[in-house]
């Protein structure tokens, strides 16, 4: 206290030779911190910026435990459709020679009716490839993504062509089954097993693969020191391959165009075989090309989402997208559970409703999308209007925001963010529980609990970046327009109790009633 006083003042002493040397020592760690934070390069790779702070999905051995359970699941539900009228299977008892017999049988369905075929890779590859090509040549639009902290805050730039990719896959699905017939769909469906086994056996090959040749290349990011999480979680945060960025690649062309096509091939190879296509078949079919049209016409707002600024390119993504996805959700597609008899009233409710839900979904993602590229990204706002379908309400006008006062960071609050706290995740949550009632009981439940997960990471993320004093502002207020002041008039704070590794985050409560956890 004494040394910033006759700083300030001027010192009647001379400082002593060790005092002289201890502000020497904290003016050159000054100087190098300040002159370091300003000759940062905007998108130099820095992984010092992005650094491992904690474990998520239960550390290593939850991480294990998921790469072991999740295609272990996936199997035992897939011989269970196909073999057993989707009866769960199990031992007549614990007697270790009735779990010994059972084991073999079961094991022996695996092999017959999962085994890979030369078919199945042809198929799945061939799908593959076609959509690496079309990604790489269709016409799109450019969008610029979120600061990425790696790079300094530099932004990487996106090339989105996935709706003209979407069209070309369904004129080519139509040439290669209904003109040509080298292709039929039928068989497609036969092959179900065997496609699962060949996307699951590529699944872990490219997550293997990504894992090594970031670090070889000195590219990883937040590494853990633990090879089993950091195979689970990643080591590359944004691997391209030409003009083609593999998450966002990943994120719709195999998963939603594969499930869209199994769900066709599921209503085709039921007209073959029994003549006619049931109603929950057809809602598969409306459903699934509802959800990849929307991606697909949406596609620009992808590269404003958490995942393709933070999550890391490792096995939770690479294999939930490349096989996880297709054969999770197909299950719901199989020829045993599509007899199901429904009465036609409630598959008109059915369609009804996630209908309804769809358009909050679109919509609602469509606001937080378009809030993010004014501003996060400060960027234009993409848009593309010969998307099918356009909707209304998709973009927000002067929307109402706040403000976090120590990073000025502004958080939605206007539109569907202001009725909820996730939306986009609520039409999500009542879209699947619409596609999985019909074919299965337990589905909503699943889809509920899979979504309360994502909510409960997305929170998190909202507290640990929200920290500070938030006040309400809408746009007027920027340009000091008084009389648009009076919006923010009645507000009072309060806090939302942290949890543990996460600041408190202070909110207000505006005079237009109590507010919830903010866009993302």
């Amino acid at each position: 206290m004494k040394q910033v006083l006759d700083s300030a003042v001027g010192s009647t002493h001379p400082p002593s030779p060790d005092e002289k040397g201890q502000q020497e020592k904290i003016f050159d760690e000054k100087s190098t911190s300040s002159y370091n934070q300003d000759h940062l390069i905007k998108g130099q790779f820095n992984p010092d910026a992005d650094p491992h702070t904690h474990y998520e999905f239960g550390g290593p051995w939850g991480s294990l435990g998921l790469m072991i359970l999740f295609p272990c699941l996936m199997y035992y539900f897939f011989i269970c459709l196909w073999c057993y009228d989707g009866k769960l299977s199990r031992p007549d008892s614990l007697n270790p020679k009735e779990v010994i017999r059972w084991s073999s049988e079961f094991w022996q369905l695996i092999k017959l009716h999962t085994r890979p075929t030369w078919s199945a890779t042809y198929l799945y590859m061939g799908l593959l490839f076609h959509q690496v090509f079309l990604a790489w040549f269709m016409p799109g639009v450019r969008q610029e993504g979120l600061p990425i902290p790696s790079l300094n805050g530099g932004k990487l730039t996106y090339y989105c062509n996935a709706l003209c990719s979407w069209y070309a896959t369904l004129a080519t699905v139509f040439v290669l089954h209904s003109v040509l017939g080298v292709v039929r769909l039928g068989d497609v469906f036969d092959q179900l097993g065997h496609l699962m086994t060949i996307a699951t056996i590529f699944g872990f090959a490219i997550s293997l693969f990504y894992y090594i040749l970031p670090i070889w290349q000195g590219q990883a990011v937040r590494m853990s020191g633990n090879h089993v999480y950091d195979f689970f979680m990643g080591a590359a945060l944004n691997p391209r391959i030409g003009p083609i960025d593999l998450k966002l690649f990943a994120e719709v062309r195999i998963p939603w165009v594969g499930l869209f096509i199994i769900a066709v091939s599921g209503s085709v190879k039921q007209y073959e075989t029994i003549g006619y296509v049931t109603p929950n078949s057809l809602f598969m079919v409306y459903g699934t090309g509802l959800y990849i049209n929307a991606c697909a016409k949406g596609e620009e707002c992808i590269p404003l989402t958490w995942d393709m600024a933070y999550e890391k390119w490792g096995w939770l993504l690479s294999f939930w997208n490349f096989a996880g996805v297709a054969f999770t959700y197909d299950l719901y597609h199989e020829s045993t559970s599509l007899k199901i008899p429904i009465f036609e009233l409630f598959i008109r409710s059915l369609y009804l409703t996630y209908t309804l839900a769809y358009y909050v979904f679109d919509t609602s993602n469509s606001q937080k999308a378009r809030f993010k590229m004014e501003n996060d990204s400060q960027s234009q706002i993409t848009s593309r209007i010969y998307g099918f379908p356009q909707l209304s309400y998709g973009t927000l006008k002067n929307p109402k925001v706040l403000i976090v006062e120590k990073s000025d960071r502004k958080l939605l609050i206007d539109g569907w963010w202001a009725v909820c706290r996730h939306p986009s995740s609520a039409g999500g949550t009542a879209e699947t529980s619409c596609s999985d009632s019909p074919v299965r009981e337990d589905g909503p439940a699943w889809s509920t609990a899979r979504t309360a997960q994502s909510e409960h990471l997305s929170d998190g993320r909202v507290r640990e970046r929200s920290g500070g004093t938030i006040r309400c502002l809408s746009p007027a207020d920027e340009i000091g327009d008084a009389s648009t002041r009076k919006a923010g008039r009645g507000c009072k704070n309060y806090s939302v109790p942290a949890r543990a590794g996460h600041p408190q985050v202070h909110r207000h409560l505006c005079a237009r009633g109590p507010r919830n956890t903010p866009s993302q």
